[in-house]
């Protein structure tokens, strides 16, 4: 039987109302999220402070005024996978690949290959 306190799923059933009802009134959904924007922006900031610093000490091999690009992925139902800041490089990858490179500073909570990064390090 399915009434006001009971959501029912195919693969679930709660009815447990004073969770719910904590939860709701603790504004504990809405904290989660601020903790989580709270700790990707304080990991921003730091993965830049510390880009900016290599910048800093390495003026050669960057354009003038050169700014990370942040850069994460996450999904409603994972950790971060990873978490990174990116700064182009005033150099090329070799006389056969014209690219520039590119100095990338990161966090990792899972491997690589997990979420479709297969080549990392230059290892296939």
């Amino acid at each position: 039987m399915n009434n006001y306190n009971t959501f029912v799923a195919p693969w679930v059933t709660i009815t447990n109302d004073e969770f719910f009802t904590q939860a709701l009134q603790g504004n504990r959904y809405l904290k989660a999220i601020q903790l989580i924007n709270r700790f990707e922006t304080e990991l921003e900031h730091e993965l830049k402070r510390f880009g900016d610093r290599v910048v800093e000490a390495n003026p050669d091999q960057f354009e003038t005024g050169v700014e990370g690009r942040w850069n994460n992925r996450r999904s409603s139902g994972s950790v971060i996978a990873f978490a990174r800041v990116d700064y182009d490089l005033h150099r090329i990858g070799s006389a056969d690949d014209a690219a520039d490179l590119t100095l990338n500073l990161s966090f990792r909570w899972v491997e690589p290959g997990e979420y479709g990064h297969a080549d990392v390090d230059g290892l296939a």
